[in-house]
């Protein structure tokens, strides 16, 4: 396959979570850092994007009349309660020729262009892809309360988004999406159908926002960015 075979492309920005954690009146996503909402710093790399076509933005239903974004690349819809059940929402709203679809977590504000395209091609090449970080700290299973074994740590990484597969199985992705098994995130839902996942390791921050100290560390990098952004 050719670089460009992942086009037409579609990304779901998943931001329809309650974001209980963060302990903010209202859901992590919509409250503001570096001079706007926690979602829009990843919708506006989305959408700024030269590798994206289409973007879908997936928000609570009571969230989808409130956002005043006018883009002819976005469509807002209505999640669902879990993060499977707003891709399975979707997909629903796809363009039939999609030829790649691209998932990214709200939380995530980080995200870079490289990234983005990195991911893309991996998933156009293997089938799907995501972004990862790899774990340099020991990492121990425990069973009761104690270290049952030590895991090999050379093999394991710490999954990210963005995520990225081709739609070809999109009956039986749709299927696995709306049953009653959970799945953690969308590379789970392609080792299940045997798709092979493709690991992009990440090079640059890409945090996830979690609670408010999270916010408090990105907000100091995100306003330190953009600063930089301006004197150039």
């Amino acid at each position: 396959m050719t670089g460009s075979d992942y086009r037409p492309s579609c990304a779901v920005l998943l931001a329809s979570g309650e974001g209980s954690r963060a302990g903010f009146a209202s859901p992590k996503q919509f409250v503001k850092i570096a001079g706007k909402e926690l979602y829009r710093h990843s919708l506006d790399a989305l959408l700024a994007s030269a590798e994206i076509d289409r973007v879908l933005l997936a928000v609570p239903a009571s969230w989808v009349r409130k956002i005043g974004i006018e883009n002819p690349k976005l469509k807002i819809i209505a999640g669902g309660a879990r993060r499977q059940d707003s891709l399975f929402n979707a997909l629903g709203f796809m363009e039939k020729d999609t030829r790649t679809v691209l998932v990214h977590d709200a939380a995530r504000p980080f995200i870079k262009e490289k990234l983005i395209k990195s991911v893309l091609r991996a998933a156009s090449r293997h089938g799907a892809a995501l972004a990862a970080e790899k774990i340099n700290d020991t990492v121990k299973e425990a069973d009761g309360g104690f270290v049952k074994k030590t895991l090999d740590r050379t093999k394991l990484f710490a999954a990210q988004t963005p995520q990225a597969f081709r739609p070809g199985a999109l009956d039986k992705i749709r299927k696995l999406l709306s049953g009653k098994r959970l799945f953690t995130d969308e590379a789970a839902v392609m080792e299940e159908l045997g798709v092979p996942v493709a690991i992009v390791s990440v090079e640059c921050c890409n945090m996830k926002l979690t609670d408010r100290k999270d916010f408090e560390m990105a907000a100091k990098m995100l306003e330190d960015g953009i600063q930089e952004e301006k004197t150039r």
